[in-house]
């Protein structure tokens, strides 16, 4: 079994590298240090194209699969954990509004989180489940036309700098399938 990078593969982790070099590692310590979310060289990943990399191409997404882009998200980790981790989560939501959302709702909004010019947070963590979306609280009931959220939110990553939030309630059963 050949497990060795395509050219593709090799350039992209060779940019987010330098990326990671040139706008990450320099200043990560500060911003832990001063609680700076990094907006302005967020929106220079997105021309890069790390904010939309597994986002279907019809919303200006890149198209990779998880494990490139796994790859691309290991070398931006090198510069800065904490604005890879947002990447990340901002890219699970371009992703999920993408492929569940409406047609209208995903041209309205994907195309502008994949340029930058939108920033994206989902909101799972919950006080009593942590991060464990099985173990999740909040419920959205169908009402009509719209859904009635119960809950609360304990934890969103980005929140107050995002101005997309997936928020992740149950709709059925208990467990994963529920959500």
């Amino acid at each position: 079994m050949d497990f060795s990078l395509t050219e593709d593969q090799s350039a992209f982790k060779q940019t987010a590298r330098q990326f990671a070099i040139k706008e990450l590692q320099p200043n990560a310590a500060t911003w832990d240090r001063e609680s700076y979310f990094p907006i302005d060289v967020i929106k220079i990943a997105a021309e890069l194209g790390f904010l939309g990399l597994y986002t279907s191409t019809d919303y200006n997404g890149l198209g990779l699969s998880r494990l490139d882009s796994a790859m691309i998200f290991e070398q931006l980790a090198w510069g800065d954990t904490s604005v890879a981790s947002y990447m990340t989560i901002h890219n699970m939501v371009c992703w999920m509004i993408g492929e569940y959302g409406s047609a209208s709702l995903a041209q309205r909004y994907v195309p502008k989180m994949v340029s930058g010019e939108l920033l994206g947070s989902y909101c799972l963590t919950e006080a009593n489940a942590g991060s464990d979306a099985a173990s999740l609280r909040t419920k959205a009931d169908r009402q009509g036309d719209y859904y009635l959220l119960t809950g609360e939110k304990a934890f969103i990553s980005g929140a107050g700098a995002t101005d997309v939030l997936v928020v992740m309630a149950r709709t059925g059963v208990s467990g994963p399938k529920g959500i």
